[in-house]
């Protein structure tokens, strides 16, 4: 960490500065993909996804049943910063959903649940 102007080092941003760039494992970089919400949940009709992304790049997103099998797939053009996609899953029987979130370099799973009564 270095200061810019003024000459004097504040410690904590130099540390914070220190702890972003050098001290995160390898994989934490580039395509950091974070803050990931589904809401509402439990749904019903459509869900949306909210996901932090450090990139523009593409992101899968994948709807998988309780007996594994992936029953909604879709590509999302991801944008650095938030990003929001609104899913349907209109017709999906009642019961507990993973939703996989995949880019190139991470995966997210979180789980949903969908009531429809």
């Amino acid at each position: 960490g270095f200061a810019i102007g003024s000459g004097t080092t504040n410690p904590v941003s130099q540390a914070v500065e220190i702890f972003t760039t050098s001290s995160l494992p390898s994989f934490e970089t580039g395509d950091l993909l974070n803050n990931v919400n589904l809401w509402p949940n439990p749904a019903k009709g459509s869900f949306n996804i909210d996901f932090v992304f450090g990139k523009e790049d593409l992101v899968n997103v994948s709807v998988i049943n309780f007996m594994g099998e992936i029953v909604l797939e879709e590509q999302i053009k991801a944008f650095a910063g938030l990003n929001s996609k609104k899913l349907d899953i209109s017709g999906f029987p009642d019961g507990a959903y993973i939703v996989k979130i995949e880019s190139n370099e991470h995966i997210t799973t979180r789980k949903l649940i969908v009531l429809t009564k």
